[in-house]
């Protein structure tokens, strides 16, 4: 293994790296002294100064020493080094690929529910550094899923360019596990790409969706080797180097699951109904969701309505629910549970096709915007079997000059 080699990071020069380490963590180093505050007493002052090349030297000097190989690791051939075993101003992790630099405080790239995304920076065993994220999960849970994810991609053969790398665990200063991984960098996610664009218009849209047949046709491609990814969104669509791809990939699964993880707003209503649904099921969801993110880039005004009842649904469950529930026993009187359930689910079923029959039709067919809003109220219709294949097919009618890859 490359970290027991008897040549730690030949090619490894401070002065390459300090530029891009300075450049994208602005690091400040917490620094303090003694100063008197009274003739017999002092007190101790924090302060903080920029990174300097000095310091990117002391880093540099500590890897070329291998003074890490003497540090436990978590039996995966990772050696965490944390600021306060180095006294150096990141946080060094040393796999058998390379080096990651990293700093959780104020270099947050994203939140979300199961992890932080933090600045990192990644150099090869040839001293050639580029950008990328850290990902500290929130728990031994959100960890486990996301590193059984990249087990199902590998079993299918998929790839994915924001897969993680290098997982590992870790004891903090107070002496609590950690759980982490690196990631390749986003420029962007679509959410704020689209939120950068000023006078975002109905022709930029088209072209927008029309930049993300890629992502169709990757969802495809998962669902014919019978894998879901249960979270499709604006957010986690991400850009780099001008691509689209999918990415937040934890939840993804190749088999039955109880219930969904997907964001409430994306979430197809029928599903949190269902104690289990069958991958074809959470297949269709991820049509749904899909369908759902096309119309927030399409912004059509007709669409509101229904978005927000999407929406308010899902955010209210519970409550929803329990008013059918009374309105039903209210009518017909005291059930059995298993015919209360069944009356519920069709209850439900009817009022939201109802509030989707209340999209107003498309009428200039020819029109790009009327059939791509075709496509997406067959895709968001709340009880849809429409295949990502289908999705596919009638992307391909609409732009038919753009590949699939």
């Amino acid at each position: 293994m490359f970290i027991r080699s008897a040549k730690y990071f030949p090619q490894l020069e401070a002065h390459g790296i300090c530029g891009m380490i300075k450049d994208w963590f602005e690091v400040d180093m917490p620094c303090q002294t003694q100063l008197r505050s009274s003739r017999h007493h002092q007190r101790l002052v924090k302060y903080v100064r920029p990174l300097q090349e000095s310091d990117v030297e002391k880093i540099v000097t500590w890897l070329k020493n291998g003074k890490w190989k003497t540090l436990p690791h978590d039996g995966s051939g990772i050696i965490h080094c944390g600021k306060n075993t180095t006294n150096l101003p990141l946080t060094i992790t040393i796999s058998p690929a390379g080096v990651y630099l990293d700093k959780k405080r104020c270099h947050q790239l994203g939140y979300g529910g199961s992890k932080n995304v933090t600045k990192a920076l990644f150099i090869n065993q040839q001293g050639i550094a580029e950008k990328c994220a850290a990902y500290r999960f929130r728990d031994r849970h959100a960890y486990d899923m996301s590193k059984h994810a990249q087990n199902i991609l590998k079993k299918h053969g998929l790839i994915n360019s924001f897969s993680g790398n290098d997982f590992h665990t870790y004891q903090s200063k107070s002496g609590k596990q950690r759980f982490k991984s690196y990631v390749a960098r986003a420029d962007d996610d679509l959410r704020t790409y689209i939120s950068k664009k000023d006078n975002f218009t109905t022709a930029d849209s088209i072209e927008l969706i029309e930049q993300l047949k890629p992502i169709a046709h990757q969802l495809q491609q998962w669902h014919s080797k019978g894998v879901a990814h249960r979270d499709i969104k604006l957010e986690n669509i991400f850009i780099q180097d001008n691509n689209f791809q999918i990415g937040d990939i934890e939840g993804i699964i190749d088999s039955p699951e109880n219930g969904g993880i997907c964001t409430l707003d994306y979430l197809m209503p029928i599903r949190f109904l269902q104690e289990n649904a069958s991958l074809l099921e959470l297949q269709y969801a991820d049509v749904f969701a899909l369908g759902i993110t096309f119309a927030k880039i399409l912004r059509k005004e007709s669409f509101g309505e229904y978005l927000h009842t999407v929406r308010f649904v899902n955010r209210t469950k519970e409550e929803f629910k329990k008013s059918i529930r009374e309105r039903i026993i209210q009518e017909r009187g005291l059930l059995s549970e298993s015919k209360l359930d069944t009356l519920v689910i069709s209850e439900f079923k009817s009022t939201m096709v109802k509030a989707h029959a209340d999209l107003p039709p498309c009428e200039r067919r020819s029109s790009i915007a009327e059939q791509l809003s075709e496509l997406i109220i067959d895709m968001i219709h709340p009880v849809s079997t429409i295949s990502m294949s289908a999705v596919m097919a009638r992307l391909n009618q609409i732009f038919p000059k753009t590949d699939n890859t």
